[in-house]
């Protein structure tokens, strides 16, 4: 009888041992998915923040060429202001000299006639 009682504290520790190796293994395992849980949550941020800094960047660049095709636009509409002048500038400066050369005709049509009745 002491034998067996004995045999069977042995077995009873042997199972406690066992239940225990088997309750820290599970512990481990538990622990482990949780690291693999918050690594998972971790990547998925940085990558949510990555993906945030890549449409910003696009915003940014959207934004840039905008303001470089205003600036061309801008540019060519001085461009053309600029031409559109100097022809204005030009027609009136060749109006100018018209306008003076037929002033000088009347002038001397009416010069002419004028002195035609004095004499």
């Amino acid at each position: 009888r002491q034998y067996d009682l004995a045999e069977s504290l042995r077995l009873q520790k042997e199972i406690e041992n066992d239940y225990e190796k088997e309750q820290n293994l599970a512990k481990k395992a538990h622990n482990e998915e949780v690291k693999a849980e918050e690594k998972t949550k971790l990547s998925q941020l940085d990558l949510a923040a990555a993906q945030n800094k890549k449409s910003s960047s696009e915003e940014e660049l959207s934004l840039s060429k905008q303001y470089k095709a205003q600036a061309q636009q801008e540019q060519s509409q001085s461009a053309q202001l600029a031409i559109q002048a100097l022809d204005y500038g030009s027609k009136s400066f060749w109006n100018m000299i018209v306008a003076m050369l037929l002033s000088i005709v009347f002038f001397g049509i009416f010069a002419t006639v004028l002195s035609v009745r004095l004499y």
